[in-house]
């Protein structure tokens, strides 16, 4: 069996998620904290659509998945450019546990039973890894997007950008700072484990192996670096600027004087 995982969107609307599935397919769904628990009756399979844009399935190959995508990307009007796919190797045993295989560059996620509370433990734990990865990869492109204006700064010691347009950069990264700390629910127990704490285990489980706490920290660490960089520019680019205005309020003054002294002279 596998587990598919999708970072998708910014967010779901659930509401309409839930009525679409319904008129299209033979299922059950029950809510949770901020997600959809979806079980096929035909076939044992099931699938979780959470708030946060993410989707993680069981028992589902990736091109069964086409019609259930298109139905999630309606119900969003923040579609990812580029979303994010991850998969593991499940399997049932007598111990449920994840661990990287011998050979392959995959996940193995063994189950103890083929409980649907338990797999919703496991996909919650997913779900964060899956959308932090969505997150790390935009947080590459910013990086890669700004690295020649601090590779220029380092060389040269000039930006060549105006207050601005500095200002520009500021706001990007900040709105993208509040997208990660407003949506993150990284160091958070959903509220599903205060029901089944006898659960919560698995979801720790899943976020120790994903290093879910410390990848968060990590972006945000970089994401404060990156914009602490072009907020010292601006300070520098506001004092430059005051600077030209003071010598050109000296100038000013000066030229007054000379022409008072001209005119005293001539009279």
């Amino acid at each position: 069996m596998e587990c598919l995982s999708y970072a998708l969107a910014e967010k779901f609307d659930l509401g309409s998620v839930e009525k679409a599935l319904k008129e299209k397919y033979s299922i059950m769904i029950d809510r949770h904290d901020r997600v959809l628990e979806v079980i096929f009756k035909d076939r044992k399979s099931s699938l979780y659509v959470f708030f946060n844009g993410t989707l993680i399935t069981w028992g589902f190959k990736r091109y069964e998945l086409k019609p259930i995508l298109a139905i999630l990307q309606a119900a969003t009007t923040s579609w990812f450019k580029a979303p994010v796919f991850d998969g593991f190797s499940c399997r049932f045993s007598d111990k449920t546990r994840i661990y990287p295989h011998d050979y392959f560059n995959v996940e193995c996620i063994t189950m103890e039973s083929d409980d649907d509370d338990l797999k919703l433990s496991l996909a919650y734990g997913i779900s964060l890894s899956t959308k932090l990865k969505a997150y790390e990869n935009d947080l590459e492109a910013v990086i890669e997007k700004y690295n020649p204006i601090v590779a220029t700064l380092s060389g040269s010691g000039e930006l060549g950008l105006s207050q601005r347009k500095i200002r520009q950069i500021i706001g990007d990264i900040l709105m993208f700072k509040s997208r990660i700390n407003l949506n993150s629910s990284f160091l958070y127990m959903p509220k599903f484990f205060w029901q089944h704490p006898s659960l919560e285990e698995y979801f720790v489980m899943v976020k120790r192996y994903m290093d879910i706490v410390e990848r968060a920290k990590v972006v945000n660490h970089q994401l404060d670096t990156l914009s602490e960089i072009f907020m010292m520019c601006n300070s520098y680019s506001e004092n430059k600027h005051s600077h030209r205005l003071e010598v050109i309020i000296v100038f000013l003054i000066c030229l007054e004087i000379i022409f008072y002294l001209l005119n005293l002279h001539l009279s």
